[in-house]
């Protein structure tokens, strides 16, 4: 048998997940484009179609809901990679390969911290209605 090993929590605030089909996009000229899994004031981690470009490392993102009515757009976050892996390995008749990416929010100004605990409040989807983020 194998012993159980606890695994230490180490994000700063809770991840949660979203309502809507929220989006994610990577600067600078990232063409990576992406499906937001889960949130925090923290960070978050999104799934993209992996295409084949440029190996720069992202530095900024964009969040938005594409809708005409309750559309939501924040721009220019700080970012800093944590982690990219594989979700779905190439097939060779398939188009791309799909990934996933956990980043950590750096340096936001205090207007981008409201606008993102808006956001988050706004667009989440929470087990208990009392959670705070």
């Amino acid at each position: 048998m194998v012993p159980h090993i606890k695994h230490k929590e180490r994000r700063n605030h809770k991840r949660v997940k979203l309502r809507n089909n929220v989006i994610a996009t990577l600067r600078p000229g990232s063409i990576n484009v992406g499906n937001i899994a889960d949130i925090s004031l923290s960070g978050l981690s999104f799934t993209y179609y992996h295409k084949k470009s440029p190996t720069i490392d992202p530095t900024e993102m964009d969040i938005l809901i594409p809708d005409f009515i309750k559309g939501f757009f924040l721009q220019k976050l700080a970012i800093k990679t944590v982690w990219d892996i594989w979700v779905s390995k190439p097939i060779p008749i398939s188009s791309s390969p799909i990934r996933k990416r956990g980043l950590l929010f750096q340096k936001l100004n205090q207007a981008q911290i409201s606008d993102l605990e808006l956001f988050i409040r706004s667009h989440s989807v929470r087990e208990n209605p009392s959670d705070h983020f």
